[in-house]
């Protein structure tokens, strides 16, 4: 089962992803996405590692 990737939630039929990005930088969440985007196409971003505000945040 190596290399399987699997979604961390699933409601319903749509799966989601939870990432805890840790940098600060302006492509910080972009990068956590885009590494993890074959797991799931939905993803909960949790800031609680970070110093990005909700606003900065906002793709």
């Amino acid at each position: 089962m190596q290399n399987l990737k699997m979604p961390d939630f699933k409601i319903g039929s749509e799966t989601y992803e939870l990432k805890t990005p840790r940098g600060n930088g302006k492509n910080t969440i972009y990068d956590v996405i885009n590494k993890h985007k074959k797991q799931s196409n939905r993803f909960v971003i949790s800031l609680d590692e970070t110093e990005i505000d909700i606003q900065s945040a906002e793709l």
